[in-house]
């Protein structure tokens, strides 16, 4: 129990006390077990004071004086300890849910601060909530701890040791969090906006749905983390390494990816235009069809990528790109150089694709029919302006399948124009069918007959129309090119 004296003495007011202590500065005070709650206690001096298992509910303690005092077992749930001198303070099974710490506290990262406490199971509940706004935790110890939905925006956790955490729905905006350990944490939810996790150990970290916006991640370990659903925009990745995570619910757009490592990625059809992918490692990475306008690949390894149907313009920049080989088709498909055993020289890349920013390639699988085809390249050039639009190269692959390549301005919408030109293309191709099918029934009804073969009769006009393939297979043997579409 408390020392009766010592208690009455607090209790005549801070002033009184101070006083006293001030005139017995070797008397250690006793109010273990002492009821202070929703006390005031601005500004005392309880540095040395035995408050083990006090009650100090609510109570007023900033700028107080608690260097050594024994707080072990304390309720200090909701006190406010803004200003406080913590320095040496024993608050090991204290109670601090909802206690208010400002970044004028003292808090010495030597302490045993929170490490007992969270793992003795004092706040391993109760700091949940807790307001630490701006404290210095500087290479403090809090491996499992449970901070989950904590105010730590702005605190400096600098090399602090945080693995295996529980910071699920922590307010950590602007937190100093570089060269911090937080492998296996979790961090879902939690607001890391502007937070500073340079080379921050993030391995097999839950960071799913947490808001990283504009955090600075350049060079830290991401490791098998957990990305499903983050807010990536304009977070710095220079040097951060993305290998290995499941991106596909990933939003790559405005991020800084400058020197980010993201090889063996697919990044298939994805909107990468007037990103800045410079000094990026897309070593193996599937870009098939992906959007790269504008988009700066200078000094990018794209040794083994997949470019099949990229989409690049005049402003899409390649210079310095290192690359030995790469492949036009998805799976690992036309290799170039073709021979396995050769290089791609240096500069050799970008005239490889030099044609890819000035061409579309319309792939028809059955064959094409030119009935349908040929006032589709007709409308295209109206519907987009595109005068030069024309067949540069007809081609058959040996599985069947019938290429067109058409010549387009640089500055066009490859993507768009190929998507609509297949979309007309199906659409004229219904429409001849209708006709075949209504010059049928007309033939039927001239001549008072019922023809049961329909279907082969309509597939041989369709053979018809495709056997002008042979205007196809002609063009191609004779490698005609700027084959213009007029009326």
């Amino acid at each position: 129990m408390a020392n009766r004296q010592h208690l009455k003495i607090l209790e005549q007011g801070v002033d009184t006390w101070n006083q006293w202590r001030k005139e017995n500065p070797g008397i250690k005070p006793d109010l273990i077990v002492a009821d202070l709650k929703g006390a005031n206690l601005r500004e005392a001096n309880l540095s040395e004071t035995n408050l083990r298992k006090a009650n100090l509910f609510f109570a007023s303690l900033s700028g107080a004086n608690l260097r050594n005092a024994n707080l072990n077992g304390a309720n200090l749930s909701g006190a406010d300890l803004n200003g406080a001198d913590l320095n040496g303070a024993d608050l090991s099974e204290a109670k601090l849910k909802n206690a208010q710490i400002d970044r004028e506290t003292v808090i010495d990262a030597k302490w045993r601060l929170l490490w007992e406490i969270v793992n003795k199971g004092g706040i391993g509940r109760d700091l949940r909530g807790a307001k630490l706004k701006e404290a210095n935790l500087s290479g403090v110890d809090l491996r499992n701890a449970k901070l989950r939905g904590a105010n730590l925006s702005g605190v400096d956790l600098r090399n602090a040791k945080l693995s295996e955490a529980n910071l699920s729905y922590a307010d950590l905006k602007s937190a100093k969090l570089s060269y911090a350990k937080l492998s296996y944490a979790n961090l879902s939810g939690a607001n890391l906006s502007y937070a500073d996790l340079s080379y921050a150990n993030l391995s097999y970290a839950d960071l799913s749905e947490a808001n990283l916006s504009y955090a600075d991640l350049s060079e830290a370990n991401l490791t098998s983390a957990d990305l499903n659903n983050v807010d990536l925009s304009n977070t710095k990745l220079r040097g951060t390494s993305l290998k290995d995570l499941d991106l596909s619910n990933v939003q790559l757009s405005e991020i800084d990816l400058r020197g980010v490592n993201l090889s063996g990625h697919d990044l298939k059809e994805r909107n990468l235009s007037s990103q800045d992918l410079s000094g990026a490692n897309l070593t193996e990475v599937n870009l098939t069809k992906i959007q790269a306008l504008g988009t700066n690949f200078q000094d990018a390894i794209l040794t083994g990528a997949c470019i099949e149907d990229w989409n690049i313009n005049s402003e899409t920049k390649l210079n310095g790109i290192i690359c030995d080989y790469v492949y036009l088709k998805e799976n690992k498909l036309e290799r170039r150089p073709c021979d396995p055993n050769k290089t791609l020289a240096p500069g050799e890349f970008v005239k490889l694709v030099q044609k890819a920013r000035e061409t579309v390639d319309l792939i028809f699988s059955n064959g094409i029919d030119w009935k349908a085809f040929l006032p589709t390249i007709k409308e295209l050039q109206v519907k987009y302006l595109e005068e030069d639009l024309s067949i540069a190269a007809l081609e058959k692959k040996p599985d069947g399948a019938f290429v067109v390549r058409l010549n387009v301005s640089p500055y066009a919408d490859k993507g768009l124009i190929k998507s609509r030109g297949k979309q007309l293309y199906e659409e004229k191709l219904k429409l001849i069918e209708a006709q075949h099918r209504a010059e049928l029934k007309s033939l039927e009804a001239k001549y008072s007959i019922k023809l049961s073969n329909k279907e082969e009769i309509i597939e041989l006009h369709k053979k018809y129309n495709s056997d002008i393939l042979e205007l196809g297979k002609l063009a191609a043997s004779k490698s005609i090119t700027n084959f213009q579409v007029r009326d």
